[in-house]
C-alpha cells in the first residue's frame, strides 16, 4: 500500500501520537505529521493565559502547516503515506483545517482515512496527566482538559465514506493500530475494486 493519508482525530491524551507510532510498524514509507510537530514551534513562545482556543498563535501555526502541506502535495513522492494527528472541534477554523487535510489527500490522489479516536472521560483524565506530555508542551492537567471538553462540547463531525470511529478506552496502542490498519486495508481493497 502506498499514498495513504490517515488522520487521527481525538481529544488531548487519547493516544493519537502513540497510536501513530504503532501504525508505522504496519505501513511502508510512512511519515507522521503530529499536530505538536507544528504547535511546538510556537507554543514555547506563546503566553496562553486561560484562553488557548482563541489565542492568536493559531493563525501562525496554520501558516506553518500550510507550508508543510504544500510540500506534501507538490514534492513528496506518491509512494509515501502520511499519518496526521489533530484535536479538531466543531468550529469554523478547525473545520477549515480538517478540509485542508481532505484537500491534501485529494490533490495527492491518495486514499484518505479519517479516524476518530474516542475514550471514556475518566480514562482520558488519567492518560493526560504525565510528565512526558508536559515536557512536550502537551496538555497535561486533568482539570484543564475537563474545562476544555466542557468549553468545546464536541469534536468535529466527520462525514466520510472511509471514516472509522474507534473507542480506545480499553485498548492498547498496538491493538488500536492493528484495528486502524485492518480498516485501511479494507478501504484500499474497496477503492481498487471500484477503479477496476
Amino acid at each position: 500500500m502506498e499514498n495513504i493519508v490517515v488522520l487521527l482525530v481525538g481529544y488531548p491524551g487519547v493516544g493519537k501520537l502513540t497510536i501513530s507510532k504503532e501504525l508505522t510498524h504496519y505501513m511502508d514509507n510512512v511519515h507522521i505529521l503530529d499536530n505538536h510537530m507544528f504547535n511546538n514551534l510556537i507554543f514555547p513562545m506563546a503566553d496562553f493565559g486561560s484562553n488557548i482556543i482563541d489565542h492568536p498563535m493559531w493563525k501562525y501555526i496554520r501558516r506553518i502547516k500550510r507550508a508543510v502541506y504544500d510540500f506534501v502535495i507538490e514534492e513528496a513522492d506518491k509512494k509515501n503515506s502520511f499519518i496526521l494527528t489533530g484535536f479538531f472541534i466543531d468550529d469554523e477554523n478547525d473545520i477549515r483545517s480538517y478540509n485542508n487535510i481532505v484537500d491534501l489527500a485529494k490533490q495527492r490522489s491518495a486514499t484518505f482515512i479519517p479516524v476518530k479516536l474516542v475514550c471514556d472521560i475518566n480514562e482520558l483524565m488519567l492518560r493526560v496527566e504525565s510528565k512526558v506530555r508536559k515536557d512536550n508542551y502537551k496538555l497535561s492537567d486533568a482539570d484543564q482538559l475537563s474545562s476544555l471538553i466542557e468549553k468545546t462540547k464536541s469534536l468535529i463531525q466527520i462525514e466520510h465514506t472511509n471514516k472509522l470511529e474507534l473507542d480506545v478506552t480499553n485498548m492498547r496502542a498496538d491493538e488500536a493500530a492493528k484495528h486502524i490498519f485492518d480498516h485501511i486495508c479494507d478501504r484500499c481493497v474497496r477503492r481498487a475494486k471500484s477503479i477496476d
